[in-house]
C-alpha cells in the first residue's frame, strides 16, 4: 500500500519534514519508516493527533515514495 503522511498547516518550522508518501506493507511500518527518516524531530509520526496518515492505493513494492522537507 501507499501511505500520504502529512502534518497539520503550522506544525512545522525550518528544516523540518512536512510529509511522507511510503510503500509499506500496513500504516504502522509506515510511520515507523517516517520516523526511521525524519531527522532529529523525534518519533512524531506515530502521533495520530498530529499526523494524518491515509492510504493512496494498495499495488506498489515497499519503500519510501516521496520526502516533504522545508528548509529554512
Amino acid at each position: 500500500m501507499i501511505f500520504l503522511l502529512t502534518r497539520a498547516p503550522g506544525d512545522w518550522g525550518y528544516d523540518e519534514n512536512v510529509g511522507f508518501v511510503i510503500s509499506a506493507k500496513n500504516e504502522t511500518i509506515a510511520r515507523a519508516m517516517a520516523n526511521d527518516n525524519a531527522c532529529d524531530e523525534g518519533k512524531i509520526w506515530d502521533d495520530k493527533n498530529r499526523i494524518k496518515c491515509e492510504i493512496v492505493t494498495n499495488k506498489t513494492p515497499a519503500g519510501i515514495v516521496l520526502r516533504s522537507f522545508n528548509a529554512g
